[in-house]
């Protein structure tokens, strides 16, 4: 083999030429340019491949560096057409470029190079160069077939896995020098250095981008998260409205007309100390009622008491109100203050004040009038400061004619009248009641009322009132499991049936659409009667029509 042979044995995998080696080979070439014009060919090879060096340490993306390296290689060579082969790209499929020496550029179809030359050094990972004259021009038939007088193709390989290879080939009148093969095997080891480096900046950039994909996933569903969370505070927003227009007053509830007649004339008394009579049948909610005109009254920081008069027997009842002093009957060991000295500064409720006998209303006529009170066994009376709230679940004027209710004492307490409605007068409160016990005592065992259980409770006359539906709403929720038909109240059937209202579900927008309508309906079609049976500014009702579509 002759010394141009051996140079043409050189292997493209030796490490590529770092610029400052570069350099210093230029310099000693251009000492010794005066030898000759090989040593000059030589020398602007190495400018050449310095200027390679240069320009691939720039570039970092793919497609971009490929075509570099081949147009590189091409004028190195000064060969007539080049070809790079990748048999993987960052893409994950393979690559084909090819360029002439008059700086066109494409992508190559088969037949327009040597593919038995490129598979053998692909698959040996040894460079393979013919030149003119060889035998192997002839005996290669893609090589014969192309007309080709020099062919070189250089292995792009790095710790020991062949990525592809850069080829090159000439046709009459060209043919590649020692030195040009040298500085393409220099120039192929470089461009596997920066392909790999390619391979790595791809790599990073699509895990830029797959961070930034899902850095924008997670934005979205944030975003979508954040807007659900957003309807639901809207939604508990508007639940507390229906809440707040279904009564949410000191804990009464209800969108009745009934009840809203009720609610206007507690909201009258706010801060007012009248005495005020309740009347209702039991499970009306008398004491509540009391215990709303307290919290709403100036007296509201100060206790609040009740007694039921009609539970207590006479004597026992004097010493229960106006307390006992020590040895005033048996049993009386020490002294003891009753509930109007213990309700001072405050409002002292008396249930069923009719029940009292009349010399008791006569006592309690005296301290009501007075302020005074005489504790049984006292000789001196004592001074107190208490409002009196007194209720009656009887008929006051049929009372008053059968002589149980002292007139004189009935005027002194009716200062003002309050009338609790019974719940079969005002059946459209129901499903309002169901949903404020669901939120008093929980619903642990996720009970749903149907539409149908919602209508039979509706339908019953509720004997005990308010108290029976609550009880039996408490019982549903510790007993029933899932959905709750009427079924689960069938031993409430028994007793006469009320006619069957319109009631709607236990939806919150189907509540609300439902109270408004009903509150036009009560006002006539006036929308500012309606807010303010509703309990809401006008403006807010205003908004509420519009979103829906009433």
């Amino acid at each position: 083999m002759s010394e141009r042979e051996d140079a043409k044995g050189e292997t493209s995998g030796r490490a590529p030429l770092p610029s400052d080696e570069v350099k210093r080979l230029i310099e000693r070439y251009e000492a010794e340019s005066s030898r000759g014009g090989e040593l000059r060919r030589e020398l602007n090879l190495l400018r050449t491949l310095l200027e390679a060096v240069r320009g691939l340490n720039e570039i970092v993306e793919f497609g971009p560096l490929l075509s570099y390296v081949l147009r590189k290689a091409v004028e190195v060579a000064d060969a007539e057409r080049g070809f790079i082969m990748l048999d993987r790209t960052p893409e994950g499929g393979k690559a084909l470029i090819g360029a002439d020496a008059e700086g066109g550029e494409w992508e190559p179809r088969e037949g327009e190079y040597s593919a038995t030359v490129v598979d053998e050094v692909k698959r040996t990972g040894r460079r393979l160069i013919f030149d003119e004259g060889e035998a192997a021009l002839t005996e290669r038939k893609s090589v014969f077939r192309l007309g080709l007088n020099a062919v070189a193709c250089f292995p792009l390989a790095a710790d020991g896995e062949t990525l592809g290879a850069l080829y090159l080939h000439s046709r009459k009148g060209r043919s590649f020098d020692t030195a040009s093969l040298r500085t393409l095997g220099a120039l192929s080891g470089i461009a596997t250095a920066a392909i790999n480096r390619a391979f790595l900046f791809a790599e990073r950039e699509e895990a830029r981008r797959k961070a930034e994909r899902l850095n924008e996933e997670l934005a979205k569903r944030l975003a979508e998260r954040e807007r659900a969370l957003e309807v639901t505070r809207e939604a508990l927003a508007r639940q507390s409205e229906v809440f707040r227009s279904a009564g949410g007053y000191c804990g009464m509830v209800g969108v009745s007309p009934a009840f809203n007649k009720v609610k206007a004339l507690l909201e009258s008394l706010e801060g007012t100390e009248l005495p005020v009579l309740i009347v209702g049948e039991s499970g009306t909610g008398k004491e509540l009622a009391a215990r709303a005109l307290h919290e709403r009254s100036p007296r509201a920081d100060g206790p609040f008491l009740a007694v039921n008069c009609g539970a207590l027997p006479e004597t026992t009842l004097a010493s229960e109100l106006f307390g006992h002093r020590k040895g005033a009957f048996t049993g009386a060991a020490a002294h003891r203050k009753g509930l109007f000295e213990m309700a001072d500064g405050g409002t002292l409720f008396l249930d069923e004040v009719p029940s009292m006998s009349l010399n008791m209303q006569k006592a309690l006529l005296r301290a009501v009038e007075s302020g005074e009170i005489l504790p049984v066994g006292a000789e001196s009376p004592v001074k107190v400061d208490v409002r009196v709230v007194a209720a009656t679940n009887r008929k006051v004027d049929e009372l008053l004619a059968e002589g149980e209710f002292r007139e004189d004492l009935y005027y002194r307490l009716a200062v003002v009248t309050v009338e609790l409605p019974p719940l079969r007068e005002r059946l459209e409160d129901v499903p309002f009641l169901i949903r404020h016990f669901e939120e008093v005592y929980g619903n642990p065992n996720g009970v749903e009322f149907t539409p149908e259980a919602v209508r039979f409770l509706q339908s019953l006359p509720w004997p005990g009132n308010v108290r029976q539906l609550e009880n039996e709403i408490r019982r549903a929720l510790a007993l029933g499991r899932g959905k709750i038909g009427p079924e689960f109240f069938s031993h409430l059937a028994a007793g006469p049936r009320q006619a069957l209202p319109p009631a709607p579900s236990l939806r919150m927008d189907e509540l609300e659409r439902w109270a408004i309508e009903k509150a036009l309906e009560a006002a006539g079609g006036n929308r500012k009667q309606a807010a303010e049976i509703l309990g809401i500014p006008r403006r807010t009702l205003y908004e509420k029509l519009k979103r829906l579509g009433l």
